[in-house]
C-alpha cells in the first residue's frame, strides 16, 4: 500500500497528487487542476523536463480510472 491507497481506503474519494519536484507550480495551475478533478475521474499532468513516473506511484485506485493500454 502507498500513500495514495492509504488516503482512498480513509474515504477520500478526490486527490490530487503534487510532486515536491514542481518549482513552478502557481495557484492559478492548481486551481485549474482542482476544475479538472471536478469533471474527470483523472486529470495527469505534463512534468517541464518529460520525466515520466510509474502508474504504481499514483495507487490502485488512480490505476483503475486509467483507459486499459493507456499506461
Amino acid at each position: 500500500m502507498n500513500v495514495t491507497d492509504d488516503i482512498f481506503s480513509k474515504g477520500y474519494t478526490k486527490v490530487i497528487l503534487i510532486g515536491s519536484d514542481m518549482p513552478l507550480m502557481t495557484s492559478e495551475l492548481l486551481n485549474q487542476t482542482t476544475f479538472d478533478r471536478e469533471v474527470h475521474d483523472c486529470v495527469l499532468g505534463s512534468a517541464v523536463q518529460s520525466a515520466k513516473f510509474s502508474m504504481e506511484s499514483i495507487g490502485a485506485q488512480a490505476r483503475s480510472l486509467a483507459k486499459p493500454g493507456t499506461f
